[in-house]
């Protein structure tokens, strides 16, 4: 690390934004990542309700933001909303995605559009996913909207080291889709 240089970055500090699937363990890399065992705010569902983030400082300077956001739990349903409105026949960008529920959200999609807006003004997306689960359309949706974006994207494995993981679908998927590396990751272990 280049301590001459904490000033430029306190000026100007990297922002990352960690997104995916409601449960799927957004909160608790968070914490692990900054050793920070209370971050995070979660509701009765144990959830994360809202934004929240986290600065990580060396010498008082700022270095990096990192945002904890709510799930994606209807994003699928947004895309197939956004695609029938704008008449398209593809996966809208997240900018068309914000734009059109710039207008017109509701209770339902107000978490989905604040966690896509927040994505636009950051330097680098985390992608959270718990790959106990099996590759579904939804998480699909989700991550080939996110590959859209303008944004960087890093897809991490949780729940890597538990027996029931299916690491090699997951592999298999992203490949597919032109995602080379990931990485792995277990909150629990």
């Amino acid at each position: 690390f280049d301590f001459d240089r904490l000033d430029e970055l306190h000026a100007n500090p990297l922002k990352i934004v960690v997104v995916g699937h409601t449960n799927h363990g957004k909160t608790s890399t968070i914490r692990t990542l900054t050793e920070d065992a209370k971050f995070g705010k979660v509701g009765d569902g144990r959830t994360t309700t809202g934004i929240e983030y986290k600065r990580n400082h060396i010498n008082g300077k700022t270095t990096y933001l990192i945002y904890d956001t709510p799930g994606f739990e209807n994003l699928d349903d947004l895309l197939i909303e956004v695609q029938r409105k704008l008449t398209i026949n593809r996966h809208p960008h997240i900018d068309e995605i914000v734009h059109h529920l710039g207008f017109d959200r509701d209770d339902k999609s107000e978490l989905a559009y604040r966690t896509l807006d927040q994505i636009k003004d950051c330097d680098v997306v985390i992608y959270v996913i718990d790959i106990r689960e099996p590759v579904q359309q939804c998480y699909k949706d989700e991550i080939e909207c996110l590959q859209k974006s303008t944004v960087p994207l890093v897809v991490t494995f949780n729940y890597s080291k538990t027996d029931a993981s299916d690491k090699e679908s997951w592999t298999k998927y992203l490949k597919a889709i032109g995602i080379h590396t990931f990485s792995e990751f277990d909150a629990h272990a």
